[in-house]
Protein backbone atom coordinates (compact mmCIF):
# COMPACT_ATOMS: atom_id res chain seq x y z
CA UNK A 1 0.00 0.00 0.00
CA UNK A 2 1.24 3.49 -0.83
CA UNK A 3 2.51 5.64 1.99
CA UNK A 4 -0.17 7.88 3.52
CA UNK A 5 -0.04 11.47 2.32
CA UNK A 6 0.23 13.86 5.29
CA UNK A 7 -2.52 16.41 5.72
CA UNK A 8 -1.51 19.71 7.29
CA UNK A 9 -2.78 23.13 8.25
CA UNK A 10 -0.93 26.28 9.24
CA UNK A 11 -1.40 29.34 11.44
CA UNK A 12 0.30 32.55 10.35
CA UNK A 13 0.74 35.20 13.04
CA UNK A 14 1.61 38.50 11.39
CA UNK A 15 1.33 42.27 11.80
CA UNK A 16 -0.17 44.35 8.98
CA UNK A 17 0.05 48.03 8.13
CA UNK A 18 -2.16 49.51 5.40
CA UNK A 19 0.11 50.70 2.58
CA UNK A 20 0.23 54.44 2.01
CA UNK A 21 -0.82 54.18 -1.64
CA UNK A 22 -3.83 52.09 -0.62
CA UNK A 23 -4.69 54.57 2.12
CA UNK A 24 -4.60 57.33 -0.50
CA UNK A 25 -6.89 55.33 -2.81
CA UNK A 26 -9.37 54.78 0.02
CA UNK A 27 -9.37 58.45 0.98
CA UNK A 28 -9.96 59.44 -2.64
CA UNK A 29 -12.84 56.97 -2.84
CA UNK A 30 -14.40 58.42 0.29
CA UNK A 31 -14.00 61.96 -1.09
CA UNK A 32 -16.17 61.06 -4.09
CA UNK A 33 -18.65 58.90 -2.11
CA UNK A 34 -19.93 61.22 0.62
CA UNK A 35 -17.02 60.43 2.96
CA UNK A 36 -17.96 56.74 3.05
CA UNK A 37 -15.18 54.18 2.61
CA UNK A 38 -15.67 50.96 0.60
CA UNK A 39 -17.54 48.32 2.62
CA UNK A 40 -14.50 46.17 3.55
CA UNK A 41 -12.77 49.22 5.07
CA UNK A 42 -15.83 51.04 6.33
CA UNK A 43 -14.98 52.98 9.48
CA UNK A 44 -11.21 52.52 9.10
CA UNK A 45 -9.32 54.95 11.33
CA UNK A 46 -6.24 56.20 9.45
CA UNK A 47 -4.84 58.03 12.48
CA UNK A 48 -5.30 55.47 15.28
CA UNK A 49 -1.99 54.08 16.52
CA UNK A 50 -1.69 50.48 17.66
CA UNK A 51 0.50 51.54 20.60
CA UNK A 52 -2.09 53.96 22.01
CA UNK A 53 -2.16 53.24 25.76
CA UNK A 54 -4.92 55.69 26.60
CA UNK A 55 -7.75 53.71 28.22
CA UNK A 56 -10.23 55.57 26.03
CA UNK A 57 -8.54 54.05 22.96
CA UNK A 58 -8.98 50.44 24.07
CA UNK A 59 -12.37 49.97 22.45
CA UNK A 60 -11.24 51.85 19.34
CA UNK A 61 -8.30 49.45 18.96
CA UNK A 62 -10.58 46.43 19.26
CA UNK A 63 -12.84 47.90 16.59
CA UNK A 64 -9.88 48.62 14.31
CA UNK A 65 -8.70 45.00 14.58
CA UNK A 66 -12.21 43.84 13.69
CA UNK A 67 -12.14 46.09 10.63
CA UNK A 68 -8.76 44.68 9.64
CA UNK A 69 -9.97 41.08 9.82
CA UNK A 70 -13.06 41.94 7.77
CA UNK A 71 -10.93 43.70 5.15
CA UNK A 72 -8.34 40.91 4.98
CA UNK A 73 -11.02 38.28 4.52
CA UNK A 74 -12.66 40.28 1.71
CA UNK A 75 -9.36 40.94 -0.06
CA UNK A 76 -8.31 37.28 0.05
CA UNK A 77 -11.71 36.08 -1.11
CA UNK A 78 -11.73 38.53 -4.03
CA UNK A 79 -8.30 37.23 -5.04
CA UNK A 80 -9.60 33.66 -5.25
CA UNK A 81 -8.31 32.25 -1.98
CA UNK A 82 -10.81 29.60 -0.77
CA UNK A 83 -12.25 31.08 2.41
CA UNK A 84 -14.21 29.41 5.20
CA UNK A 85 -17.90 30.17 4.71
CA UNK A 86 -18.99 28.87 8.11
CA UNK A 87 -21.08 26.12 6.54
CA UNK A 88 -18.60 23.24 6.66
CA UNK A 89 -15.86 22.59 9.17
CA UNK A 90 -12.48 23.46 7.67
CA UNK A 91 -14.14 24.81 4.54
CA UNK A 92 -11.31 27.21 3.72
CA UNK A 93 -8.88 29.80 5.05
CA UNK A 94 -9.91 31.87 8.06
CA UNK A 95 -8.92 35.21 9.58
CA UNK A 96 -8.87 35.38 13.39
CA UNK A 97 -7.46 37.44 16.25
CA UNK A 98 -4.52 36.46 18.46
CA UNK A 99 -3.88 38.60 21.50
CA UNK A 100 -0.45 37.07 22.07
CA UNK A 101 0.86 39.19 19.19
CA UNK A 102 2.57 42.31 20.47
CA UNK A 103 1.75 45.37 18.35
CA UNK A 104 3.97 47.56 20.52
CA UNK A 105 7.14 45.50 20.22
CA UNK A 106 9.72 46.44 17.60
CA UNK A 107 7.50 47.52 14.71
CA UNK A 108 8.75 49.99 12.06
CA UNK A 109 5.77 52.31 12.66
CA UNK A 110 2.89 52.42 15.11
CA UNK A 111 0.22 51.53 12.57
CA UNK A 112 0.76 47.76 12.48
CA UNK A 113 -2.20 45.65 13.62
CA UNK A 114 -2.22 42.02 14.67
CA UNK A 115 -3.98 39.26 12.76
CA UNK A 116 -3.74 35.49 12.37
CA UNK A 117 -4.38 33.77 9.05
CA UNK A 118 -5.39 30.10 9.38
CA UNK A 119 -5.14 27.79 6.39
CA UNK A 120 -7.56 25.13 5.30
CA UNK A 121 -6.47 21.46 5.68
CA UNK A 122 -4.13 20.72 2.77
CA UNK A 123 -2.81 17.41 1.49
CA UNK A 124 0.91 17.28 0.84
CA UNK A 125 0.21 16.14 -2.74
CA UNK A 126 -1.84 19.22 -3.64
CA UNK A 127 -0.30 22.13 -5.55
CA UNK A 128 -0.44 24.15 -2.37
CA UNK A 129 2.65 26.30 -2.85
CA UNK A 130 0.83 28.41 -5.44
CA UNK A 131 -2.01 28.92 -2.97
CA UNK A 132 0.42 30.03 -0.25
CA UNK A 133 1.99 32.48 -2.70
CA UNK A 134 -1.45 33.85 -3.60
CA UNK A 135 -2.27 34.47 0.07
CA UNK A 136 0.94 36.35 0.82
CA UNK A 137 1.14 38.30 -2.43
CA UNK A 138 -2.48 39.38 -2.05
CA UNK A 139 -1.79 40.60 1.47
CA UNK A 140 1.39 42.34 0.30
CA UNK A 141 -0.54 44.21 -2.39
CA UNK A 142 -2.53 45.98 0.35
CA UNK A 143 -0.38 45.85 3.47
CA UNK A 144 3.17 46.00 4.70
CA UNK A 145 3.76 42.63 6.38
CA UNK A 146 5.93 42.49 9.48
CA UNK A 147 6.80 39.85 12.05
CA UNK A 148 8.48 40.47 15.39
CA UNK A 149 9.51 38.15 18.20
CA UNK A 150 5.89 37.72 19.30
CA UNK A 151 4.91 36.22 15.93
CA UNK A 152 5.22 32.59 14.96
CA UNK A 153 3.98 30.13 12.38
CA UNK A 154 2.50 26.87 13.62
CA UNK A 155 2.05 23.81 11.42
CA UNK A 156 -0.50 21.10 12.27
CA UNK A 157 0.08 17.64 10.80
CA UNK A 158 -1.83 14.35 10.63
CA UNK A 159 -0.38 11.13 9.19
CA UNK A 160 -2.69 11.19 6.17
CA UNK A 161 -5.85 9.78 4.69
CA UNK A 162 -4.66 6.56 3.06
CA UNK A 163 -5.94 3.38 4.64
CA UNK A 164 -8.47 3.11 7.44
CA UNK A 165 -6.69 5.12 10.14
CA UNK A 166 -6.20 8.75 9.11
CA UNK A 167 -5.28 9.93 12.61
CA UNK A 168 -2.32 9.15 14.80
CA UNK A 169 -2.24 5.68 16.25
CA UNK A 170 -0.84 5.32 19.76
CA UNK A 171 2.31 3.82 18.24
CA UNK A 172 2.74 6.78 15.89
CA UNK A 173 2.17 9.30 18.65
CA UNK A 174 4.73 7.54 20.83
CA UNK A 175 7.16 7.88 17.92
CA UNK A 176 6.47 11.62 17.75
CA UNK A 177 7.20 11.90 21.48
CA UNK A 178 10.48 10.00 21.06
CA UNK A 179 11.51 12.03 18.03
CA UNK A 180 10.68 15.25 19.83
CA UNK A 181 13.23 14.34 22.51
CA UNK A 182 15.84 12.97 20.10
CA UNK A 183 15.95 15.97 17.78
CA UNK A 184 15.55 18.72 20.42
CA UNK A 185 19.22 19.63 20.68
CA UNK A 186 19.79 20.01 16.91
CA UNK A 187 16.50 21.89 16.63
CA UNK A 188 17.60 24.24 19.41
CA UNK A 189 20.91 24.74 17.61
CA UNK A 190 19.52 25.87 14.25
CA UNK A 191 16.62 27.98 15.55
CA UNK A 192 16.98 31.80 15.76
CA UNK A 193 17.73 33.09 19.25
CA UNK A 194 14.12 34.13 19.93
CA UNK A 195 12.86 30.63 18.99
CA UNK A 196 15.46 28.52 20.82
CA UNK A 197 13.58 28.65 24.11
CA UNK A 198 10.37 30.54 23.43
CA UNK A 199 7.66 31.05 26.05
CA UNK A 200 4.98 30.08 23.52
CA UNK A 201 6.91 27.03 22.27
CA UNK A 202 8.79 25.65 25.27
CA UNK A 203 11.11 22.71 24.49
CA UNK A 204 9.19 19.59 25.53
CA UNK A 205 12.26 18.23 27.30
CA UNK A 206 12.11 21.17 29.75
CA UNK A 207 8.43 20.99 30.71
CA UNK A 208 8.46 17.83 32.84
CA UNK A 209 11.09 17.96 35.61
CA UNK A 210 11.88 14.23 35.58
CA UNK A 211 12.07 14.11 31.79
CA UNK A 212 14.36 17.15 31.88
CA UNK A 213 16.53 15.41 34.46
CA UNK A 214 16.85 12.32 32.27
CA UNK A 215 17.57 14.45 29.21
CA UNK A 216 20.24 16.43 31.07
CA UNK A 217 21.79 13.20 32.38
CA UNK A 218 22.02 11.87 28.83
CA UNK A 219 23.81 15.02 27.65
CA UNK A 220 26.10 15.27 30.69
CA UNK A 221 29.82 15.02 30.01
CA UNK A 222 31.01 11.43 30.10
CA UNK A 223 27.48 10.02 30.19
CA UNK A 224 26.97 6.44 29.00
CA UNK A 225 23.17 6.65 29.16
CA UNK A 226 21.23 5.44 26.14
CA UNK A 227 18.26 7.14 24.51
CA UNK A 228 15.90 4.64 26.14
CA UNK A 229 16.81 6.32 29.43
CA UNK A 230 15.27 9.51 28.04
CA UNK A 231 12.25 8.42 26.04
CA UNK A 232 11.72 4.79 27.10
CA UNK A 233 8.50 5.61 29.01
CA UNK A 234 6.87 6.81 25.78
CA UNK A 235 7.54 3.46 24.15
CA UNK A 236 6.00 1.73 27.16
CA UNK A 237 2.94 4.01 27.17
CA UNK A 238 2.01 3.09 23.60
CA UNK A 239 0.88 -0.33 24.86
CA UNK A 240 -1.91 1.36 26.81
CA UNK A 241 -3.77 4.05 24.85
CA UNK A 242 -3.20 7.09 22.72
CA UNK A 243 -4.21 9.44 25.50
CA UNK A 244 -1.77 7.81 27.88
CA UNK A 245 0.96 8.95 25.48
CA UNK A 246 -0.50 12.46 25.44
CA UNK A 247 -0.73 12.60 29.22
CA UNK A 248 2.80 11.28 29.55
CA UNK A 249 4.16 14.10 27.40
CA UNK A 250 2.56 16.61 29.78
CA UNK A 251 3.49 14.84 33.01
CA UNK A 252 -0.09 14.03 33.96
CA UNK A 253 -1.08 10.98 35.94
CA UNK A 254 -4.81 11.51 35.64
CA UNK A 255 -6.74 13.90 33.47
CA UNK A 256 -8.37 15.87 36.29
CA UNK A 257 -10.65 18.58 34.93
CA UNK A 258 -11.69 21.05 37.62
CA UNK A 259 -14.56 23.10 36.20
CA UNK A 260 -14.18 21.29 32.92
CA UNK A 261 -10.54 22.26 32.39
CA UNK A 262 -7.40 20.11 32.28
CA UNK A 263 -4.66 20.30 34.87
CA UNK A 264 -2.45 23.37 34.70
CA UNK A 265 0.47 21.43 33.24
CA UNK A 266 -1.62 20.31 30.27
CA UNK A 267 -1.25 23.25 27.91
CA UNK A 268 -0.56 24.10 24.30
CA UNK A 269 2.55 26.25 24.75
CA UNK A 270 5.01 23.50 23.89
CA UNK A 271 7.41 23.14 20.98
CA UNK A 272 5.47 20.06 19.90
CA UNK A 273 1.87 20.39 21.05
CA UNK A 274 -0.14 17.20 21.56
CA UNK A 275 -3.32 18.84 22.92
CA UNK A 276 -5.09 18.95 19.55
CA UNK A 277 -4.90 15.18 19.13
CA UNK A 278 -8.21 15.12 21.02
CA UNK A 279 -9.82 17.77 18.78
CA UNK A 280 -11.70 17.13 15.56
CA UNK A 281 -8.55 17.96 13.57
CA UNK A 282 -6.56 15.22 15.35
CA UNK A 283 -3.24 16.97 14.73
CA UNK A 284 0.16 17.31 16.31
CA UNK A 285 1.17 20.97 16.19
CA UNK A 286 4.76 22.06 15.59
CA UNK A 287 5.08 25.52 17.17
CA UNK A 288 8.82 26.17 17.25
CA UNK A 289 9.25 28.20 14.07
CA UNK A 290 9.03 31.98 13.94
CA UNK A 291 6.63 34.16 11.99
CA UNK A 292 6.77 34.16 8.19
CA UNK A 293 6.54 37.50 6.39
CA UNK A 294 6.69 36.04 2.87
CA UNK A 295 5.35 33.06 0.97
CA UNK A 296 8.91 31.82 0.39
CA UNK A 297 9.51 31.62 4.13
CA UNK A 298 6.10 30.11 4.84
CA UNK A 299 6.53 27.39 2.21
CA UNK A 300 9.90 26.30 3.59
CA UNK A 301 8.54 26.25 7.14
CA UNK A 302 5.65 24.00 6.11
CA UNK A 303 8.10 21.64 4.40
CA UNK A 304 10.29 21.71 7.53
CA UNK A 305 7.35 20.50 9.65
CA UNK A 306 6.33 17.85 7.10
CA UNK A 307 9.89 16.54 6.90
CA UNK A 308 10.14 16.24 10.68
CA UNK A 309 6.82 14.37 10.67
CA UNK A 310 7.85 11.95 7.91
CA UNK A 311 11.29 11.34 9.39
CA UNK A 312 10.02 10.68 12.90
CA UNK A 313 7.34 8.21 11.79
CA UNK A 314 9.87 6.31 9.67
CA UNK A 315 12.36 5.83 12.52
CA UNK A 316 12.64 2.69 14.66
CA UNK A 317 12.80 4.40 18.05
CA UNK A 318 13.17 1.14 19.97
CA UNK A 319 16.37 0.40 18.05
CA UNK A 320 17.53 3.99 18.39
CA UNK A 321 16.90 3.72 22.12
CA UNK A 322 19.83 1.33 22.51
CA UNK A 323 22.28 3.92 21.20
CA UNK A 324 24.20 6.70 22.92
CA UNK A 325 24.60 8.85 19.80
CA UNK A 326 24.01 12.56 20.27
CA UNK A 327 22.68 13.85 16.93
CA UNK A 328 24.30 16.93 15.44
CA UNK A 329 22.66 19.81 13.62
CA UNK A 330 24.23 18.66 10.35
CA UNK A 331 22.79 15.16 10.83
CA UNK A 332 19.42 16.77 11.50
CA UNK A 333 19.64 18.76 8.27
CA UNK A 334 20.66 15.66 6.32
CA UNK A 335 17.73 13.74 7.80
CA UNK A 336 15.24 16.50 6.91
CA UNK A 337 16.48 16.71 3.33
CA UNK A 338 16.22 12.92 2.97
CA UNK A 339 12.69 13.06 4.39
CA UNK A 340 11.68 15.63 1.77
CA UNK A 341 12.52 13.00 -0.83
CA UNK A 342 9.81 10.79 0.69
CA UNK A 343 7.17 13.52 0.36
CA UNK A 344 5.10 14.09 -2.80
CA UNK A 345 6.88 16.34 -5.31
CA UNK A 346 4.30 19.06 -4.62
CA UNK A 347 5.95 19.45 -1.20
CA UNK A 348 9.52 19.78 -2.46
CA UNK A 349 11.63 22.94 -2.64
CA UNK A 350 14.95 23.20 -4.46
CA UNK A 351 16.35 25.67 -1.91
CA UNK A 352 15.25 23.78 1.21
CA UNK A 353 18.70 22.39 2.03
CA UNK A 354 20.52 25.69 1.47
CA UNK A 355 17.90 27.44 3.64
CA UNK A 356 18.52 24.96 6.46
CA UNK A 357 22.28 25.31 6.17
CA UNK A 358 22.08 29.11 6.16
CA UNK A 359 19.87 29.00 9.25
CA UNK A 360 22.40 26.77 11.00
CA UNK A 361 25.32 28.98 10.02
CA UNK A 362 23.55 32.09 11.30
CA UNK A 363 22.17 30.70 14.56
CA UNK A 364 24.32 27.87 15.89
CA UNK A 365 26.49 30.07 18.14
CA UNK A 366 23.67 32.27 19.43
CA UNK A 367 22.26 32.09 22.94
CA UNK A 368 18.48 32.23 23.57
CA UNK A 369 16.91 35.67 23.85
CA UNK A 370 16.39 36.94 27.38
CA UNK A 371 13.05 38.54 28.24
CA UNK A 372 12.60 41.54 30.49
CA UNK A 373 10.45 41.17 33.61
CA UNK A 374 7.75 43.29 31.93
CA UNK A 375 7.72 40.97 28.90
CA UNK A 376 7.48 37.91 31.14
CA UNK A 377 4.53 39.40 33.04
CA UNK A 378 2.74 40.24 29.81
CA UNK A 379 3.26 36.75 28.39
CA UNK A 380 2.13 35.10 31.64
CA UNK A 381 -1.07 37.15 31.64
CA UNK A 382 -1.91 36.12 28.07
CA UNK A 383 -1.04 32.47 28.69
CA UNK A 384 -3.11 32.17 31.85
CA UNK A 385 -6.10 33.53 29.98
CA UNK A 386 -5.69 31.16 27.02
CA UNK A 387 -3.89 28.20 28.61
CA UNK A 388 -6.63 25.66 27.97
CA UNK A 389 -7.76 26.90 24.56
CA UNK A 390 -7.21 24.73 21.54
CA UNK A 391 -5.01 26.14 18.79
CA UNK A 392 -6.62 28.33 16.15
CA UNK A 393 -6.57 25.58 13.50
CA UNK A 394 -8.51 23.26 15.82
CA UNK A 395 -10.88 26.00 16.96
CA UNK A 396 -11.76 27.05 13.40
CA UNK A 397 -13.07 23.57 12.68
CA UNK A 398 -15.12 23.45 15.86
CA UNK A 399 -16.63 26.88 15.34
CA UNK A 400 -17.48 26.17 11.72
CA UNK A 401 -19.43 23.02 12.38
CA UNK A 402 -18.74 20.38 15.02
CA UNK A 403 -18.11 17.04 13.45
CA UNK A 404 -16.21 15.95 10.41
CA UNK A 405 -13.51 18.28 9.08
CA UNK A 406 -13.46 18.24 5.30
CA UNK A 407 -10.65 18.72 2.79
CA UNK A 408 -11.19 19.07 -0.95
CA UNK A 409 -9.72 15.60 -1.36
CA UNK A 410 -10.98 13.53 1.54
CA UNK A 411 -12.96 13.46 4.75
CA UNK A 412 -11.33 13.12 8.14
CA UNK A 413 -13.59 11.43 10.70
CA UNK A 414 -13.49 12.55 14.31
CA UNK A 415 -11.01 10.47 16.33
CA UNK A 416 -12.75 7.76 18.30
CA UNK A 417 -9.92 6.21 20.32
CA UNK A 418 -10.32 8.46 23.35
CA UNK A 419 -12.94 6.65 25.42
CA UNK A 420 -11.14 6.03 28.68
CA UNK A 421 -12.13 6.63 32.28
CA UNK A 422 -9.02 7.85 34.05
CA UNK A 423 -10.55 7.73 37.52
CA UNK A 424 -11.43 4.08 37.01
CA UNK A 425 -8.09 3.28 35.38
CA UNK A 426 -5.25 4.77 37.44
CA UNK A 427 -1.80 4.12 36.06
CA UNK A 428 1.80 4.52 37.10
CA UNK A 429 3.40 7.56 35.52
CA UNK A 430 7.22 7.64 35.75
CA UNK A 431 7.27 11.44 35.78
CA UNK A 432 5.00 11.79 38.84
Amino acid sequence: MANPVPVWGSEHEILLELKENRATELREWAFTHNDVLPAPFQGWDFTLKSDADDATKKEAKVTQRNRLRRAVRHILEEAGVPMDDGQAAYGGWSVVDDESLDEQQATPTKFFWRVEIVSRPIRADEFWEDEMELVYQTLASWFNIFVNNSCSMHVHVTPGTSGTHPFYSKEQLASVACGTCYWEHPLFTIMPKDRKDNSYAVPNTKHIPKLKARYDEFYAAGSTKTWSHVYGPFLSAKSRSLLHVVDLMYGNKDRVKPEGKPKSDYNKYMSTNFCNVQASCGTVELRRQGGASSHEQAIKQVIFALCMHVSILATDWAAKGATTTKPTAQQFITELVAAMGRLPVQSHHDKFQSWLEAMHEKNHNLQPSQLSSAEVQKINAVQQKNLYDLSAFATVGIHSRPGTPVTPSASLPVPSQFAINYEANPWDNPWV
